[in-house]
């Protein structure tokens, strides 16, 4: 937590030494007060007053004694509580809406996809509020993801276009308010939160492409806010038409539409069917679709390599479809990574399967909730 203008008044001290103890907790599971007063160097009456607040906060709760070690008294244990309050992330996409409820402690109590097809800001927002109030539990707060261009200190969708939605703010949509980023921004969140380094790009993997790049542990916004939409690098060689209304775009040729519409073409279906029919296919050994699969990934290298060469992270994962089809275009892909990046030897690059699935960005986005809470959680006090 920073102080503007390097000025602290006792309430910021305040605040900012209550993040530091609940981290603690967060970071290192059950702790006494003798624990956090050794690990942060705060006074141990400073710890108590702490704590008193944290748990009149509800989000801290006195779990038991620890055995004393020989001497002493034994000492009072700490834990996360929040009670039945959740962290919501909620991905809207083209086909599909995931949601994902999240305890403070890391627990997810709901995982849910709703296949829906272009939803309107109208429909999306019922769907959410829906799925809300079918919790039974209060929100430590909200996050929507969504694929294209977010700002999220309005909680604004400036311009999503596979969606067709401009300027549409999602902030009021729920009680307590929502905020609002981009579906591969919150991704590589989860990432990062669940072991990726902190140097990471992450490839979505649904109809559209998008990069989130977290460099030094932080994503990488740019400088007004709107980096990674590399689906939209024009690709040499490439004049396939896109969704956003350019030909030549890395995502059309390498999106779910794309490979779906070589290997089924005219067939309709959700992200999940469509998804599984490529999966069925390229499992019993179809021809068809594994040299679609192979193509693809010549094209997914071809963008992949101009990544990693601007950027040098040490791991690029693969999200969505991309890790689910992996196995059947890797190959080509690592050729062309091979050919075209120039530090290929002196920095190799991770190459890695997110193990999130389709959850990816809603676990980023409850995740962000939960930081959000751990930054500030006094806010969380009654007046």
């Amino acid at each position: 937590m920073a102080f503007a203008d390097g000025h602290a008044t006792s309430a910021t001290v305040r605040r900012h030494n209550a993040s530091l103890v609940l981290a603690q907790v967060r970071e290192h599971g059950t702790r006494s007060r003798a624990d956090l007063a050794r690990d942060t160097g705060l006074v141990k009456a400073a710890i108590t007053s702490i704590v008193a607040d944290l748990i009149e906060a509800g989000l801290l709760t006195e779990t038991g004694l620890a055995p004393a070690n020989g001497r002493g008294r034994p000492m009072m244990l700490l834990t996360l509580d929040g009670g039945p309050a959740v962290a919501l992330g909620i991905e809207v996409n083209v086909d599909f809406l995931n949601a994902v409820a999240v305890t403070l402690g890391g627990e997810v109590v709901l995982s849910e996809r709703l296949a829906v097809r272009s939803p309107t800001p109208v429909e999306a927002r019922a769907a959410i509020v829906a799925i809300a109030e079918g919790l039974g539990r209060p929100l430590l707060g909200a996050c929507i993801a969504v694929p294209g261009l977010v700002d999220p200190d309005t909680a604004t969708v400036r311009h999503a276009p596979n969606l067709h939605w401009r300027d549409v703010r999602v902030a009021d949509w729920l009680p307590g308010g929502v905020a609002c980023d981009n579906d591969a921004n919150l991704a590589v969140v989860a990432e990062h939160r669940r072991g990726a380094p902190a140097d990471s790009a992450y490839l979505t993997g649904t109809v559209g492409v998008g990069a989130g790049l977290l460099l030094d542990g932080r994503v990488y916004r740019g400088g007004f806010g709107y980096a990674g939409e590399i689906g939209h690098m024009r690709i040499a060689g490439n004049d396939a038409l896109c969704g956003c209304g350019r030909t030549g775009c890395w995502e059309a040729v390498v999106g779910l539409e794309t490979l779906h519409g070589r290997v089924a073409p005219g067939e309709r279906g959700t992200y999940d069917e469509k998804v599984a029919l490529l999966l069925a296919r390229a499992t019993s050994g179809d021809p068809a679709t594994l040299a679609a699969l192979r193509d693809h990934g010549t094209w997914l290298g071809r963008g992949a390599a101009a990544l990693l060469n601007l950027l040098n992270p040490r791991a690029l994962i693969l999200g969505g479809f991309f890790a689910v089809l992996a196995p059947w275009f890797l190959e080509t892909l690592r050729a062309e990574l091979d050919a075209h990046v120039l530090a290929a030897d002196l920095a190799p690059c991770d190459l890695r399967l997110s193990t999130l699935g389709v959850t990816a960005a809603s676990l980023g986005a409850a995740d962000l909730v939960l930081n959000q809470v751990f930054a500030d959680p006094l806010r969380f006090l009654t007046a």
